[in-house]
């Protein structure tokens, strides 16, 4: 094999490659060889027509297939030879392609920019160190019995934790702004739905009330319009509701599914949730910081090329899925940002980069524990790892799952830990800041 490497841009690769006609030649007769034996040709025996006759019928179409194999085959030798990344499909232009001459081929492809991982021991990671305790699974009990509260519709004054409904509009300067109108807004006063400055303002009012309401909004509001803004709702009470909450009996503990209605098993369960949520929370807590101390100790411009690419791929996949569903034309406004896809790809090499300086490969013990982890919150685990273990997507999923925990974990050997103790509520449930 014969290469020769053509650079065009950092990004942008055409090298060009010759196959010598000793190669097409001896792969031409294997092939033939192998369909001589199947062969049923009119005048000879099953699998017996002489090769020259097998090569009248299937000559041509045979040695097109073999040339598209070897030009696949020589262009991937030619990228591990020189650890080359393509990111794109590779486009094969043949040079010269005489049946009595080797032959010369070009492809042309795009290659991601190379990556050399460094900074990992000068990351700091935020480790949280959290126990559930009875206090929280008690806590947690509350809030189930507050999901089956009983609502009651009232006509006394809006209390905090009452349930309303409301219609209202705001307006800046007398003029309406569309995109603060709701007709049949539900909200539990005191549950931090709508900003607190808000609530207050409808808190005291009563069923068939319609009143105004001047709200001025902090600067640090999360809504970037109404940062500073002083907005004067137009507001109508069409319904209040307040709730008791149900007995702790056997027909409530029923209703998450414990059938023997114990309180001990209630109380178990409940617990064996809590954490698989806690490890889940604190297992993507741990590896977004991870991310970020990755990307900024190694960030590396991604072309806009390959971001266009990755974009068109992203919505076409959508539109499919789509398409697939619904029959609708899909709204592309709603596809991810083009800096939210640098990002992506990003992530995606600096990871993929660590998992082969580290020699990372799946493992079947961790991607059995993980489907076994998701199964677990499910009423029938084991027809969840019969429907994971059976779908080949679902499968390659889990798979890259475990090669991305497996690269977090790697960095984590290495960067700095520093070790935090908080509570169940304070990381699971923080402050809502408006």
């Amino acid at each position: 094999m014969k290469a020769l490497t053509n650079n065009t841009q950092d990004f942008n690769k055409c090298i060009t490659l010759t196959i010598e006609k000793i190669v097409i030649e001896d792969t031409v007769k294997k092939k033939l060889a192998q369909i001589a034996k199947k062969s049923k040709i009119d005048g000879f025996r099953p699998g017996k027509a002489p090769l020259h006759i097998i090569e009248q019928y299937h000559g041509h179409s045979i040695r097109q297939d073999v040339i598209n194999e070897l030009m696949q085959r020589y262009f991937m030798d030619m990228m591990i030879k020189n650890q080359l990344h393509p990111s794109s499909n590779p486009v094969y232009i043949i040079l010269e392609s005489a049946d009595d001459k080797d032959i010369t081929f070009s492809v042309k492809f795009d290659v991601y920019p190379a990556i050399e991982i460094k900074g990992i021991q000068n990351i700091q990671i935020e480790k949280p160190i959290i126990t559930v305790t009875e206090s929280d699974v008690d806590s947690m009990i509350q809030i189930l019995r507050q999901q089956k509260a009983i609502w009651k519709e009232t006509y006394a004054p809006i209390r905090i934790k009452d349930r309303v409904t409301i219609k209202f509009s705001g307006f800046k300067n007398n003029d309406a702004l569309p995109n603060l109108k709701e007709s049949n807004l539900v909200l539990i006063i005191g549950d931090g739905q709508m900003t607190s400055v808000f609530e207050e303002g409808i808190i005291g009012h009563k069923t068939g009330e319609h009143f105004t309401s001047e709200i001025c909004f902090p600067k640090n509001h999360n809504n970037l319009a109404l940062q500073g803004q002083t907005i004067k709702f137009d507001i109508l009470v069409k319904k209040v509701e307040t709730y008791t909450l149900p007995e702790i009996d056997t027909d409530f503990i029923k209703k998450f599914g414990v059938k023997e209605g114990s309180l001990k098993t209630l109380h178990a369960e409940v617990r064996q949730n809590m954490q698989r949520e806690l490890n889940n929370a604190v297992r993507h807590f741990i590896k977004s910081q991870v991310i970020i101390g990755l990307v900024q100790t190694n960030y590396i411009e991604i072309p806009d090329t390959l971001v266009d690419s990755k974009m068109a791929l992203l919505e076409k996949q959508k539109n499919n899925n789509y398409h697939n569903t619904t029959k609708k034309k899909v709204n592309s406004s709603k596809m991810i940002s083009f800096e939210e896809t640098k990002h992506s790809i990003l992530v995606n090499l600096l990871l993929t980069q660590v998992i082969y300086n580290y020699n990372i490969t799946t493992n079947k013990e961790r991607v059995r524990a993980l489907i076994e982890e998701i199964a677990s919150a499910y009423d029938d685990p084991k027809a969840v790892i019969a429907q994971y273990q059976s779908n080949t997507e679902l499968m390659k999923n889990i798979y890259n799952t475990d090669l991305e925990e497996q690269a977090v974990e790697a960095i984590l050997r290495k960067a700095q830990i520093i070790e935090k103790c908080t509570t169940f509520q304070e990381f699971m449930y923080p402050p809502i800041k408006h």
